[in-house]
């Protein structure tokens, strides 16, 4: 009679290593699974990350064009006026020798 009994609560306990590996090995996988999704994830938000500072890499490259060309047409139109400056004063210069 107590071997029937160790039988079965050596059964009962073998049935409960089984159920216990099974669930173990489940949620390893469910930890596999959320790992790579977390990994995907990751490499996503890299991506975007990048993505931003390319945007805003290109922005500050289009700004700087853009500044450059402003500052060369004030340039430009500095000496313009320079020259006009110079020219009047010599022009006022020469009128006033006449007179004299």
């Amino acid at each position: 009679m107590i071997e029937i009994i160790l039988a079965y609560g050596l059964g009962i306990l073998s049935i409960g290593t089984g159920v216990l590996v099974r669930m173990v090995l489940k949620a390893e996988k469910k930890v596999n699974q959320q790992e790579k999704l977390l990994e995907e994830i990751q490499r996503e938000y890299q991506r975007s990350v990048e993505g931003v500072y390319q945007h805003i890499r290109t922005l500050e490259h289009s700004t700087s064009s853009n500044f450059e060309a402003v500052d060369r047409k004030i340039d430009s139109r500095i000496d313009k006026l320079d020259y006009r400056m110079t020219d009047q004063l010599n022009y006022i210069k020469s009128k006033t020798l006449q007179e004299y």
